[in-house]
């Protein structure tokens, strides 16, 4: 097994099946728990939404560190932000559909955000968030998200708000980004949120 491929195998993988594990335990505390049992469920997610979305980003350094590169990335790229620019090109795909979200680097900027708290410097891709702070648990309002996009029913879960006011699942986005490596490591999708 590849360097690429281990790290995703046990750290990407099993982050991104912690928080979706850690949101479901959100949802029944939010549904049936007791306030402190609620802010316990809210405290746990956060903490599995930085680790998972902290691994998921880190894929692309991996795959780019590894020598010789993996046989799956193209050989003519430069740099590690030209890898992240064609996984999100090629294989990163809403919910699986044809829409083509921007989540690879949206999810770059939840990391860099979770990591720094505040983000100062720019990039060669505009930001879309500026802090940790954009990133919460929050429940919300019918049509604020993309169709099929998060939980039903208002119910608490870790919301994104971009810049532009816009709200996103983030465990959609992580859904994305996870189901984009596999896809480009040719890897079968397993069913969602696994």
């Amino acid at each position: 097994m590849t360097d690429a491929a281990r790290f995703f195998d046990k750290q990407v993988a099993p982050e991104f099946r912690r928080f979706i594990a850690a949101e479901g335990a959100l949802t029944q505390a939010a549904l049936h728990g007791t306030p402190d049992e609620l802010e316990a469920a809210r405290d746990d997610v956060m903490q599995a939404a930085w680790n998972a979305a902290t691994k998921a980003h880190q894929m692309g350094d991996y795959a780019w560190a590894e020598q010789p590169r993996p046989s799956w990335m193209p050989a003519n790229l430069a740099g590690l932000d030209r890898l992240r620019d064609w996984l999100q090109a090629n294989h990163c795909k809403m919910l699986r559909g044809i829409a083509q979200p921007d989540d690879v680097h949206l999810l770059g900027d939840v990391a860099d955000a979770f990591k720094h708290a505040v983000l100062t410097q720019g990039r060669r891709v505009p930001r879309r968030i500026t802090s940790a702070a954009a990133t919460v648990t929050s429940s919300t309002g019918f049509g604020k998200m993309a169709w099929g996009e998060g939980k039903f029913g208002g119910v608490e879960q870790v919301i994104v708000t971009l810049n532009d006011g816009t709200e996103r699942a983030l465990s959609c986005i992580l859904q994305n980004v996870v189901d984009a490596w596999r896809a480009a490591m040719g890897r079968p999708l397993p069913p969602m949120g696994e």
